[in-house]
């Protein structure tokens, strides 16, 4: 289907079908007008559209665009626009804005006039039926008059003339209440989450009313209503019955507030300040659970009782209790030393008939013998010492994962201390220590016996100070083993070792560099430049995905970016996210230049691989770049 578009301003703009085309006519001496109609809300319009032409070209003008409007070629669009039209181009970069010029359809058309819309013609309807309405409203009588009638959404709305009256002054969208009731009215007052007696709400006021007039409640469904004084209100808030009498956007926080969700924001004014529209949904809508005081929790067994205890609001130290102090105040203090009356020890002997830890059946604990000494007996298979963790440290360049440490290849690195932590240390009887200590190096054959600190459950081992052999290939790896030593059955028993391995391992680094060097290059001289990035982190598996962040250096319109990675990785794919959020797939804005290039660092000859970026100044200095990478 053919169609034309006018186009006599950024803003004034016209596209149409050829179907919606009803006759051409002379205007003025060189303006002609063309006349669409168009359907339109309430009944049929036309939009007029006037194009200029040479004085005397009026008439073939008019053939002329007959004639290309039928034309044979299906889907054609033809174009009048004015010069000076402001356009979105997309390229590589983004967008761009650029001046577009003039272009008309017919060689006689020499620019585009105006284009002017009609109103409608009202559409006619039977005594009764209300123009205008939207999807799913109902015609409602609005009175007893005759063909009073408005279109409503189905709701349930209780009226005046059912006998509701209001026992104040009530302004439209006020939650109410019901106060009384006699045998002729049931009357209303506005509801106030703060007070009990004012609860719970049975609907919203239809309108504003004085004292004793009848009023109209929605208790259910859509209701039309403003309500003022908002200063961000939302489609789709959570309105709720107020401390202050009115329609709240905030949940009730007092502790003596009542909590009632009255329905949700359906229509708000562009400036977020009035409420046009709400979903009231009252119908068997009970009181929600109520807020609590600090300190205070609800009782099971009672809807919504709430306790008469008041708790502690931060928690207390190890073993401590909860106690009270009469009148319903709950607070955490130490529970004093006693038991048997011998203050924490047995008041006469105790023999073990069954086996539990390190309580043997057949050990008799003399009068007098700490209550302590016998627990930890009987715990002892579960509190003795393990090592968590060994943490290592170094000045030199480095990246710590888990126990290991990491070196970049060719270079001499010294490990200056490694942290020891071990568990249930505290939990041995006094005086008992780990007796003692070896740091073995694997396969170098020294064995170095470093000292020690304990603090809490961890020793440090700061006096190691360990230059481990330098390795020059990628992945090269030592491993160092901790043996420490205690003694079991509370240090009166036979030497129990604990160890702890932790690798050394050595990696070639990985750069990002900003560089206007362009294909001829190499490692040494690019390193010379900008660096945006470089890591140990490559670690020697199949496939990983490595991030960096893009600087100012890459923006750069005189800058390449160049991805410097061992020879041993061939690159997968390059993914950009802007703010977190995934954009694009750069995998295709790199090339590679090489896969030998050689660069030595220390006494390792490193073989690297380098991609460069297809244009210069490609990555904002907001876009992160995702490296995927992989070898055999």
């Amino acid at each position: 289907m053919n169609s034309f578009v006018f186009t006599n301003s950024d803003t004034n703009s016209f596209n149409v079908g050829v179907e919606s085309f009803s006759h051409s006519n002379y205007y003025a001496p060189g303006v002609i007008s063309l006349f669409f109609k168009i359907e339109k809300k309430g009944g049929g319009g036309t939009t007029e559209v006037r194009l200029n032409t040479a004085v005397g070209d009026e008439v073939a003008a008019m053939n002329d665009i007959s004639r290309r409007m039928f034309s044979r070629d299906k889907g054609r669009e033809m174009v009048y626009r004015d010069t000076g039209i402001i356009r979105e181009v997309r390229n590589y970069r983004g967008l761009r804005l650029v001046s577009v010029g003039s272009e008309y359809d017919s060689p006689f058309v020499t620019g585009v006039d105006s284009i002017t819309d009609t109103d409608p013609t009202p559409a006619t309807v039977a005594a009764g039926v209300p123009l205008e309405g939207k999807p799913g409203q109902i015609i409602v009588k609005s009175s007893n008059t005759d063909y009073d009638t408005t279109w409503r959404f189905l709701s349930s709305t209780v009226t005046g003339d059912q006998l509701v009256a209001a026992l104040e002054a009530i302004t439209a969208g006020d939650p109410v209440y019901i106060h009384s009731a006699d045998a002729d009215y049931i009357y209303v007052k506005i509801a106030d989450a703060d007070d009990a007696t004012a609860m719970p709400c049975v609907g919203v006021a239809n309108s504003t009313v004085s004292y004793g007039d009848s009023v109209d409640i929605t208790t259910h469904g859509l209701l039309d209503v403003e309500i003022f004084g908002y200063t961000s209100v939302s489609v789709g808030d959570i309105l709720y019955v107020s401390d202050a009498g009115d329609l709240t956007t905030t949940r009730p926080t007092s502790s003596t507030a009542k909590v009632q969700n009255v329905g949700v924001v359906t229509q708000v004014n562009s400036a977020g300040t009035t409420i046009e529209q709400i979903m009231v949904h009252l119908q068997g809508h009970e009181e929600m659970v109520p807020n609590l005081a600090d300190g205070a929790i609800f009782l099971g067994g009672v809807a919504n009782q709430i306790s008469p205890y008041t708790f502690p609001l931060s928690d207390g130290t190890a073993n401590q209790v909860l106690t009270t102090d009469g009148s319903g105040s709950l607070s955490f203090t130490n529970v004093s030393g006693g038991g048997g009356g011998g203050g924490g020890t047995i008041d006469s002997n105790l023999s073990v008939t069954n086996s539990i830890g390190d309580a043997v059946v057949g050990t008799t604990y003399s009068s007098g013998t700490d209550l302590e000494d016998i627990i930890r007996d009987i715990l002892a298979p579960f509190t003795e010492p393990t090592i968590v963790s060994t943490v290592p440290s170094s000045s030199n360049t480095n990246l710590i994962e888990g126990n290991n440490i990491i070196f970049p290849t060719g270079q001499t690195s010294t490990i200056d201390s490694y942290t020891v932590t071990v568990t249930d240390f505290g939990n041995l009887e006094d005086g008992v220590s780990i007796v003692n200590t070896s740091v073995q190096p694997s396969g170098e054959d020294i064995e170095v016996n470093a000292s020690y600190v304990w603090t809490g459950n961890s020793a440090t081992f700061s006096s190691l100070s360990y230059s481990p052999t330098v390795q020059t290939s990628h992945g090269a790896a030592a491993t160092v083993t901790f043996t420490l030593s205690y003694l079991s059955n509370n240090g009166a028993g036979s030497a129990v070792n604990l160890t702890s391995t932790a690798s050394i391992i050595f990696r070639d680094e990985f750069y990002v560099v900003a560089s206007s060097t362009g294909n001829t290059v190499t490692v040494s001289g690019l390193l010379g430049d900008s660096v945006v990035h470089n890591s140990l982190g490559l670690a020697n598996v199949a496939s990983q995905t490595h991030d960096f962040d893009c600087s100012s250096d890459t923006v750069n319109n005189s800058n390449f970016t160049y991805l410097i990675i061992p020879a041993i990785f061939t690159i997968q794919e390059i993914a950009a996210s802007v703010s977190g959020r995934g954009v694009a797939d750069y995998t295709d804005s790199f090339e590679l230049l090489g896969s030998s290039y050689s660069y030595t660092a220390g006494s390792a000859s490193r073989t690297y691989k380098i991609y460069k970026s297809r244009q210069t100044g490609a990555f904002d200095s907001d876009v992160s770049l995702h490296l995927t990478i992989s070898k055999p």
